[in-house]
């Protein structure tokens, strides 16, 4: 048990606290933080809720705009976020270059399933960020983005909401799993301080 008025850990039947010297009732003992703990897992349900409203926001958002060539003109044709979801996947094996993006899909989703042990969320969450933060290096270099079977292409221009609330969700979710790592890395170091 721990004292309740410095918070130092003591040994059953003591009556006097070894770090402050009050006496030691039993109406003053508490468990380590218990307020705060709660509080620490509201603040990280929080986070994994606002990730994945982010996420779903971001769904019905336009995602991207590429050039297009139709009729010997060009025009700049968005794709959504939810036509990005259901088939980014075959980007991956259409276009390697940038399909790849995709796959900061399934990082997101296994960071969430995986919150409540927050030393592997963060992981998941750190290369999610990392994979969908690389298609802004896509547009700067002006990557080429296949819009028909036949093999046209066109360079990839824009990113617009539905990429941002996308990349938002990632960074909530890393942000919720660092404040879960930070708070659980101080509750360590308070337990060994005299």
């Amino acid at each position: 048990m721990f004292c309740g008025q410095c918070g130092k850990e003591w040994v059953e039947g003591a009556a006097f606290c070894p770090q402050c010297g009050s006496p030691i009732c039993p109406a003053d003992m508490k468990t380590p933080a218990t307020s705060q703990t709660w509080l620490t897992k509201i603040i990280a349900l929080i986070f994994l809720l606002c990730s994945m409203g982010l996420f779903f926001a971001s769904v019905w958002q336009p995602a991207f705009g590429f050039e297009r060539e139709w009729e010997n003109s060009t025009f700049i044709d968005v794709c959504s976020g939810g036509t990005c979801l259901l088939l980014g996947w075959l980007g991956i094996l259409a276009a390697p270059h940038i399909g790849f993006i995709w796959l900061a899909n399934p990082m997101l989703m296994i960071a969430w399933i995986t919150y409540r042990f927050p030393q592997v969320s963060f992981w998941f969450s750190i290369i999610a960020v990392i994979i969908s933060a690389t298609f802004l290096l896509l547009i700067v270099i002006g990557a080429k983005f296949p819009y028909t079977e036949a093999g046209h292409e066109g360079p990839i221009r824009q990113a617009y909401l539905g990429y941002w609330l996308w990349l938002a969700s990632m960074v909530v979710m890393l942000a919720g799993n660092w404040v879960q790592i930070a708070w659980h890395w101080q509750q360590k170091q308070q337990q060994y301080l005299p």
